[in-house]
């Protein structure tokens, strides 16, 4: 064999030899290598991978009472079949009011909750459930997340409130603000078969009488509108019902047909005790919003006139 054809042959057998080499690596390295791809999917999130919804979904409300709002964000929990209060949230345990994170609360007024003083501001909402009672606990530190970081110490306040049995089951843990009024609300949490009502108020009053007395100082930097609107506050709110009744008829001189004014009027002096002097605006704001077809007022003016005459 010449010298070119044993070269020839050489390089042929390691080819061959290379390719059955490299056929028994894919065989070690490719299942190896699949094994690590799977198990780095799972310990690495930054992988792509499958998205489901949050098992306790965020939530957030906002609500206006009196000149202030109050907003809440939390995180809501399920039933899922388990029993909640005094197993998987044990009594006599600091709660963070919800999942996942600690419960937000924010107020751009000074309130009350349950008479406690709570300045306007940001605060997180912790509580301590009970069978007979809960403590609610308004804490400063809104830094953190759960209750592992909780220091009594930045607590602005602690109180009671007492829990009541509901009728219904309620699937999702609920926070929510019921009965607003000009100057307060119900906020209630509510899971499972639990309901735990907190009164809030705020001093909505104060500040409607501090813009009434400023306004009476300047009668004559005040419009109609004043006028109108502090004689039915007055009226609603039980006050001065002589000053309402001042009020309401400079209303009257500013604009003497006005239905609305008629019937606070009307509504002033029956309220004092004069139905008879309560008729003549009563008819007339009747015969003027039936006139325009004020649906609403006719009728308001068609009962009021009902009492009168009883």
């Amino acid at each position: 064999m010449t010298a070119t054809g044993a070269a020839r042959l050489f390089d042929l057998k390691t080819r061959i030899h290379a390719s059955k080499l490299e056929d028994k690596m894919k065989k070690i390295v490719l299942p190896g290598l699949a094994i690590i791809l799977a198990v780095s999917a799972q310990l690495n999130p930054g992988w792509a991978q499958v998205e489901t919804p949050r098992s306790s979904p965020m939530a957030s409300l906002s609500q206006d009472i009196g000149f202030g709002k109050v907003e809440i964000e939390y995180f809501r929990p399920s039933v899922k079949g388990r029993v909640i209060f005094g197993r998987l949230v044990p009594y006599g345990e600091l709660w963070r009011t919800g999942a996942n994170s600690s419960t937000k609360i924010s107020f751009t007024e000074d309130v009350t909750l349950n008479g406690q003083a709570v300045p306007s501001g940001e605060y997180a909402l912790f509580t301590i459930p009970g069978e007979e009672e809960w403590t609610i606990i308004i804490h400063k530190d809104t830094s953190f997340g759960g209750t592992g970081r909780y220091k009594e110490e930045n607590d602005l306040l602690r109180f009671i409130a007492a829990p009541e049995e509901t009728s219904d089951l309620v699937e999702s843990f609920t926070i929510e603000l019921s009965d607003v009024t000009d100057n307060s609300a119900s906020l209630n949490l509510v899971w499972e078969r639990t309901r735990v009502s907190i009164h809030l108020e705020t001093d909505t009053d104060t500040q409607i009488m501090a813009q009434i007395e400023e306004f009476a100082k300047n009668p004559q930097a005040s419009l109609f509108g004043s006028y109108a609107r502090a004689a039915n506050y007055n009226l609603e709110n039980g006050k001065d019902l002589s000053q309402a009744l001042e009020w309401v008829d400079k209303a009257l001189e500013i604009n003497p047909e006005s239905f609305v004014v008629l019937h606070f009027k009307a509504s002033i002096l029956a309220e004092m005790g004069d139905s008879e002097g309560a008729l003549e605006p009563a008819e007339k704001s009747l015969a003027i919003s039936r006139e325009i077809n004020a649906t609403g007022w006719v009728m308001k003016n068609e009962e009021l006139l009902a009492k009168l005459r009883e």
